[in-house]
């Protein structure tokens, strides 16, 4: 996978007022490079099955339902393939598996590269608590501040099949004044 180039950030103010916090949405394009991997499978039987294999394999493997079947893939150096070892290729026309390994190579960067933690898994969803990311610090400043009490933007990350340039990529967005 490889950057292919952004698309300059959109801002949308929300009708009906005028002074309404905006919402940011950027788009990057991506292209997934020809390649081949091995994973493992199972044939699908249940809700249960999916939820209980991914709670199981969270720290290792990548669990995604392809049709019939669920695919287990390795995503840690050390983990083994689990369930029937298969041999899948990655390519622009199929983009069902590569995708979800994408979106799950965010989580990771996000949570164990970055230490973030997720609001939500679906989408990616988290706050910014860094240094200078308090919205209401920045606000309340010229007041003299506003001890113990913090607003901290929300961002949203997911993987798109297609998007603005009908071109899989990953989209983020952020509500507040950024």
């Amino acid at each position: 996978m490889h950057d292919t180039g952004t698309l300059p950030p959109r801002s949308f103010r929300r009708t009906g007022s005028a002074s309404g916090p905006l919402l940011t949405l950027n788009y990057l394009p991506v292209e997934f490079d020809q390649g081949r991997f091995d994973a493992g499978t199972f044939p699908y039987e249940s809700s249960e099955q999916l939820t209980d294999l991914r709670a199981e394999l969270s720290s290792s493997h990548v669990v995604v339902r392809e049709g019939s079947r669920i695919v287990c893939v390795p995503v840690v150096e050390a983990a083994a393939v689990v369930g029937e070892q298969t041999t899948f290729e990655v390519s622009q026309s199929r983009l069902g598996l590569a995708t979800p390994l994408l979106r799950e190579a965010l989580i990771r960067i996000l949570t164990r590269g970055w230490g973030f933690q997720l609001r939500r898994y679906a989408p990616p969803t988290f706050v910014s608590r860094r240094p200078g990311r308090d919205i209401l610090a920045k606000a309340a400043a010229q007041f003299g501040g506003v001890e113990g009490l913090h607003v901290f933007p929300q961002f949203a990350l997911d993987v798109r099949r297609s998007g603005p340039t009908r071109r899989p990529g990953i989209c983020d967005w952020a509500e507040g004044p950024l």
